[in-house]
């Protein structure tokens, strides 16, 4: 419908009205700052902690049975207080090595 005229009209005013908005909003990245990967040793210390832990484990339990025993309290309490000194120390370690699997699990998620 219409002639050359209106060809032209629509086509400067389509020349001279703005162009509709992009309705697709960018993508944000993340700032890289913030995120990091694990190096090659954060990797194999990963790869190790669940069989450090275990081992940690199988020592807290073997000084539980020893402190379950009757007989233990019998001993002198030189080996008593040592006992009690190694529990506490497994302990410390065991806690400490899952606050940093926790620590690199969330490094290797991105979430750290």
């Amino acid at each position: 419908m219409g002639g050359y005229d209106d060809y032209i009209r629509e086509k400067l005013n389509a020349i001279k009205s703005p162009k509709p908005a992009n309705n697709h909003p960018k993508q944000q990245k993340k700032p890289a700052g913030n995120q990091r990967k694990l190096s090659y040793h954060e990797k194999k210390e990963l790869e190790k902690l669940p069989e450090e832990i275990e081992t940690l484990e199988d020592n807290l339990s073997s000084i539980h049975k020893d402190l379950a025993d009757p007989d233990f309290y019998k001993k002198n309490p030189e080996q008593i207080a040592k006992t009690n000194a190694q529990l506490k120390d497994v302990e410390n370690q065991l806690n400490e090595k899952y606050t940093r699997w926790e620590t690199l699990e969330q490094i290797k998620e991105g979430k750290a």
